[in-house]
């Protein structure tokens, strides 16, 4: 998970600890990522939803705004 969020390997652990805490206890659950131009997540985002979709969920993925420094406007 480091290679794709660009997070240290100890705050990825403990993400997917977290995750697996929240399923133990049978919470109901949306995992999502935002994706924004040149992100490093967006640059291996098949991996991410692989690594999610062990986890058994599919990944929703929603487009970030005005990341880039650009004005934010409303569509």
């Amino acid at each position: 998970m480091p290679e794709v969020t660009g997070c240290a390997a100890a705050v990825s652990g403990r993400v997917w600890d977290s995750l697996h805490l929240l399923v133990d206890a049978g919470m109901d659950l949306q995992l999502r990522t935002t994706l924004w131009r040149d992100s490093v997540i967006s640059q291996h985002l098949p991996e991410l939803q692989h690594l999610v979709s062990e986890q058994g969920f599919d990944l929703v993925i929603q487009q970030a705004r005005a990341a880039d420094g650009s004005p934010f406007q409303l569509v």
